[in-house]
């Protein structure tokens, strides 16, 4: 009959047809719902790191461009120093190296460091390599663009004669000293070595039981009399 007929084409054909046109509303729908919360989650700014925002480049109702940065944001718990030595220095560091660093702004001084990067080249106008060393700043008393003194350790020389640096004198090329011998300023001629702001090496020359003047010697010449007074050559 007519009716069982149109009963069987509902049945089998346009509840079909209506169930997969719901289907693929239904699909369109999630489509749009995951595309709308990826937009809200967009909206959200989070930090890669932890630390103290220093600068804010947007505000509320603003529009911001691709590229452009939102937020800055320092972690100062441990800071990098960036410093710079020759080549003859370079090539006794590696990453690891122990540095002593002070910072008189910040009242530091006597704090140890750790070299992380060694430049690969010179700079080009300054013919320096770069050199970052990272120190630990728990307590927050460094911050950025305060200046340091670095110092190395980069030999070690035993059983080394020291003496001031400025008790070494120099005549053209040569240098020397002058030590008292039997009451008189004698000039001797010596070999030097590393040295640093206050003391350089002797490497030859004089001996440890030599008495070197280290005081008025730019009064004495040779064959000056001279006399030892407690523990000091004058």
């Amino acid at each position: 009959s007519l009716a069982k007929t149109n009963y069987e084409l509902n049945l089998t054909k346009i509840q079909a047809e209506n169930k997969s046109a719901a289907e693929a509303q239904l699909a369109q729908a999630k489509v749009a719902l995951d595309t709308a919360e990826t937009q809200l989650a967009n909206t959200k700014v989070y930090s890669q790191i932890g630390g103290t925002i220093s600068s804010r480049d947007v505000s509320s109702g603003g529009i911001i461009s691709p590229g452009m940065p939102a937020f800055t944001i320092i972690d100062d718990s441990s800071v990098y120093i960036e410093f710079f030595v020759t080549d003859d220095t370079v090539s006794k560091i590696k990453p690891g190296t122990l540095v002593q660093i002070e910072v008189p702004a910040a009242g530091i001084s006597g704090v140890s460091g750790n070299i992380t990067s060694i430049s690969p080249s010179a700079n080009p106008q300054t013919q320096l390599y770069t050199i970052k060393a990272s120190i630990k700043n728990t307590d927050g008393k460094l911050k950025l663009g305060m200046f340091a003194t670095v110092g190395i350790t980069v030999e070690t020389i035993n059983n080394a004669i020291c003496i001031p640096v400025d008790a070494v004198r120099t005549d053209g090329e040569k240098n020397y000293v002058f030590v008292v011998k039997d009451g008189a300023a004698r000039q001797v001629f010596v070999e030097t070595g590393a040295s640093n702001d206050n003391e350089i090496i002797i490497a030859s020359g004089i001996s440890e039981n030599d008495a070197v003047i280290v005081k008025g010697q730019d009064f004495v010449a040779d064959g000056t009399l001279v006399s030892i007074v407690g523990n000091g050559g004058n």
